[in-house]
């Protein structure tokens, strides 16, 4: 696993703990279809698939096929944070950015049949259904596990609409997965200098990470279909 480095960000109420970008390969070609059913339950992805970053504290794999860019998630870390404000799955290409948003977390209520996304031209509306015509498709399942909650997540975003931004030639893909969490930087800063210790009912380190937004970058290499 590449070595990763960390800052944090302060300024007009942001908060940020960002990993550096890892490079992301698949040894396989890709086929057809993967057979990938986004139903959150991670059934169709290896163990070799999964990556680990520790700032967003959770594991993530990526693959494709010749029509949908797939990504799956599992957090045992202080898995809650995913209801605090969803998780942003983000394409990057310059200045362009392909936002997808999944739960959508509106006055602390979680919808886990919507998807918040922005940046897709002829997609005018920014919240769609988990059950739309686009092709678009999230899921999450949580669990209970011995050391607390689980969730596992995984998103399907169709080629032809990353295309819309994101030229169909280049072979490699920008990334960013975002935790939001509360986003009260000023909370965070107030806990990272309270005597309070991980010893605690609630892990001083998890309420940090509660209300600091974190994210990781990285840099996924298209499988090209084998002919």
């Amino acid at each position: 696993m590449n070595f990763k480095t960390y800052s944090l960000i302060f300024g007009f109420g942001f908060l940020c703990y960002c990993s550096q970008a890892q490079i992301i390969k698949q040894a396989v070609s890709a086929k057809k279809g993967l057979g990938i059913k986004v139903d959150g339950k991670l059934d169709d992805w290896k163990a070799s698939d999964w990556k680990d970053d520790k700032v967003t504290r959770l594991s993530y794999a990526l693959a494709n096929d010749d029509k949908y860019l797939y990504l799956a998630i599992r957090k045992d870390k202080n898995a809650i944070k995913i209801n605090k404000g969803g998780l942003s799955f983000i394409l990057v290409d310059g200045k362009n950015e392909l936002n997808f948003t999944y739960p959508m977390v509106e006055s602390g209520k979680v919808e886990q049949d919507l998807i918040s996304l922005r940046g897709i031209p002829s997609i005018q509306d920014s919240v769609i259904s988990v059950y739309n015509e686009y092709g678009i498709n999230a899921a999450m399942v949580s669990e209970t596990e011995t050391d607390g909650p689980v969730y596992t997540m995984e998103f399907a975003i169709p080629f032809k609409n990353i295309q819309e931004v994101i030229p169909a030639q280049l072979k490699v893909l920008n990334f960013i997965i975002r935790l939001k969490g509360n986003n009260n930087s000023a909370m965070a800063r107030l806990l990272s200098s309270s005597t309070m210790d991980n010893q605690s009912l609630i892990r001083k380190e998890d309420l940090i990470d509660l209300f600091s937004v974190t994210e990781m970058k990285g840099i996924y290499q298209i499988v090209i279909k084998s002919k």
